[in-house]
């Protein structure tokens, strides 16, 4: 057999032939013989220039002498600790797991495990950060692309590139015809927002998160079985008379509440109603009728809710002078079988109080659902942190500008699809829609969004595309149709005009004419990854593609400007809601038909729901302890140093001016017992003192 070589020589390759058994054998007998013979040839002396080996029999004495009875000791020892060891930890561990299953089946007995575990782990967590070290942030470090933060650890800015992202349950609607589609935990800059490293440990730590938050979607859910908790348990899991829903709520998971500015002594009276439209979850929802004005709900009435719960629903009118005068329902007709009808309820009817309990808490879920989970962390957050990380290198200045302000927004929304959003979830679990109604409620939350969404359809592209991101236009617009400024929007304004002045500034130094500003394609292909990211801006592209250079620099400061105040001051309009959810006789997201309170089992779940979505963040203006140098100058770079200064002003102006804010919006709060009604409360939306610098869940 032959085969030609890399050079062209021909190799003869000869098949082995497996010998004789005999010939095998006689061979074997050879090559000892020859061995045999070579150690005593050495062993005499044949050899003089090498040291004669130890013979076998030197060998076999000293692995007697030292090797047997090492390994005997060995074995030993071994039997001595190891053994007794392995049994103390089954001994002990039988019992621990005994102990542990026997305590989680006696904590909070009603409840499902899906909803005892987040209480436990909140607690273990919070215990577990009572341990830490303090917190600090160390300076800047010598590379331009990365910062040093908690306990020493870095948060490294990462190189642009198009993020793994994976969709979100019941198909939520996103921009052109898309769902809703979140960055993966693998993909986020800082591992989870304390003391992982990254590398190896990012990687166990994004597993271990995923695996723990998965588990909780494959445990039994009694809210879907038939008849859910309200038949499992009956009269055992409602108030009895004079019971405090609050006092029971705190019992389990007051340790860990998160805390809050303003207080309701007031909760249900017809002036707290109206306390509710103007000043607390209702303003931005504010619309102006023939006779008065309105927030409505009734949007949520044609989704269907689980056996035993009430519907959603409820439109509150109230006259020129702010005073509730009807509050009209859609509920269904006689018998069930002829749709939704109207029902108009007035102030001292038989079924007033129970219809403003209707309303408080129809508010209390849409808020949450449209304006904070699908508004602020599924559109703005989600498109700004998808677009900076997609479309800016490391070191571009927009990006440097943006990210603490998306920091954290990854790990944060990767927790809410698990936790809020994901079938059998937490937030599922809270909400009275059975799975079909929570479904088509998903569908349709971009058509009763506001903030300019409304809008769409009554202006042209450009100008509506320039309303969406110029928060004063806006506020200007909703004055002249309401007929009045609230102070709602007044304060509002106030907050935007000292966030723009400070995008202007910076924006003055990186891109001072706006040929510059059009010139930098990585700041156009943001723009316009982010408008396509937003549903209500995404068919809007080609208005922005038209804008002229100085427009386009007008609209870049604007939406970097808007999306600062979504995940500061939208968001802690809208998910600052622990002084709703910390009573169900206030506002509960799911309660019994007919009855003016949330069960024992939805006190607990919503108290859950807050605590579990209120770890600290990177706070925007306080001085806390280990977080004061993580802000925005922090990462800001000038473009030379002989523009530092300039920016250094840029950055004292904005602290003055936000440090003016705090005060104003304080003197507000001050001075309300000496305004008329309905202007005698507080307003906290707005007051820097309690923004974060980006969303919590």
């Amino acid at each position: 057999m032959a085969a030609s070589s890399k050079d062209g020589a021909v190799v003869v390759k000869i098949p082995t032939v497996p010998r004789p058994r005999a010939e095998y054998i006689a061979a074997e007998k050879r090559r000892s013989e020859q061995s045999r013979a070579k150690s005593a040839s050495q062993a005499s002396g044949g050899s003089s220039s090498a040291a004669a080996p130890p013979s076998r029999f030197f060998c076999e004495w000293a692995f007697i002498c030292w090797a047997l009875p090492l390994s005997a000791l060995g074995g030993f020892v071994l039997y001595l600790v190891a053994i007794p060891l392995l049994a103390a930890a089954g001994l002990f561990a039988l019992p621990a797991l005994c102990f542990a299953y026997l305590y989680i089946s006696h904590f909070m007995p009603l409840h499902d495990w899906a909803e005892k575990i987040p209480v436990l782990a909140i607690k273990y967590f919070n215990f577990e950060r009572s341990l830490w070290p303090q917190p600090r942030f160390e300076a800047m470090s010598s590379s331009r692309t990365s910062v040093s933060v908690l306990l020493g650890e870095r948060y490294q800015l990462q190189p642009r590139r198009v993020l793994d992202k994976c969709n979100v349950d019941y198909s939520i609607p996103a921009s052109r015809g898309r769902v809703v589609a979140l960055p993966l935990l693998s993909d986020a800059e800082y591992v989870n927002l304390r003391a992982l490293r990254l590398g190896v440990w990012k990687g166990l730590g994004t597993a271990m998160v995923e695996a723990t938050l998965s588990l909780m979607r494959q445990m039994p859910d009694t809210s879907l079985a038939p008849g859910g908790y309200l038949r499992r348990y009956g009269d055992a899991i409602r108030f009895g008379e004079g019971e405090s829903a609050v006092d029971f709520a705190m019992a389990v998971l007051g340790d860990s509440y998160p805390t809050f500015p303003d207080e309701w002594a007031d909760r249900t009276s017809d002036e707290a109603l109206t306390r509710m439209c103007l000043h607390g979850l209702g303003p931005h929802r504010l619309e102006r009728t023939e006779r008065g004005y309105v927030v409505k709900t009734n949007a949520l009435a044609s989704f269907d809710v689980a056996e035993g719960f009430e519907r959603y629903g409820g439109d509150v009118h109230l006259d020129e002078q702010f005073r509730p005068v009807r509050i009209v329902r859609l509920e269904k007709s006689e018998g069930g079988r002829g749709g939704l009808v109207e029902v108009e309820y007035l102030p001292g009817c038989e079924g007033w109080e129970y219809v403003k309990f209707c309303f408080r808490c129809s508010l209390f879920t849409l808020v949450t659902i449209v304006d904070h989970l699908y508004g602020v962390h599924l559109q703005w957050a989600n498109g700004m942190v998808v677009a900076c990380r997609e479309q800016l290198g490391a070191d571009h200045p927009v990006r440097r500008f943006l990210t603490p302000y998306y920091f954290g927004t990854i790990q944060v929304n990767h927790i809410a699809r698990h936790l809020l959003i994901a079938q059998g979830s937490l937030g599922a679990r809270n909400f009275a829609f059975s799975d079909e109604g929570l479904r088509a409620a998903w569908q349709a939350v971009p058509e009763v969004m506001v903030d300019g969404a409304e809008l769409r359809g009554e202006l042209g592209d450009a100008e509506l595309l320039r309303l969406l991101f110029d928060v004063p236009e806006y506020c200007a617009r909703r004055e002249g149709e309401l007929g009045l400024r609230l102070p709602y929007y007044e304060q509002a304004e106030a907050y935007w005009r000292v966030m723009h002045r400070m995008v202007a500034d910076y924006f003055d130094l990186w891109f001072p004419t706006p040929e510059e500003a059009a010139a930098d394609a990585e700041l156009r292909c943001w723009l316009e990854a982010l408008v396509g990211e937003l549903v209500h801006t995404a068919p809007l592209l080609p208005a922005l593609r038209g804008f002229g250079q100085a427009e386009l620099r007008a609209f870049a400061i604007d939406a970097v400007t808007r999306c600062v105040f979504e995940v500061t001051a939208h968001h802690e309009h809208y998910g600052g809601v622990a002084v709703y959810a910390q009573d169900v006789r206030f506002c509960s997201f799911a309660w019994p038909v007919g009855e003016r309170c949330g069960t024992k089992i939805t006190a607990v779940t919503q108290a859950t729901l807050m605590a579990a979505t209120s770890f600290p963040m990177p706070p925007l203006l306080n001085r806390k302890p280990g977080l004061d140098a993580f802000s925005l100058a922090s990462f800001l770079r000038a473009p030379s140093d002989e523009a530092m200064p300039r920016l250094e002003e840029a950055c004292r102006r904005f602290e003055e001016g936000t440090l003016s804010l705090v005060r104003r919006c304080d003197e507000f709060v001050a001075q309300a017992d000496r305004r008329p009604a309905p202007w005698n409360h507080g307003l906290w939306s707005f007051n820097p003192r309690y923004f974060e610098a980006s969303v919590s869940v």
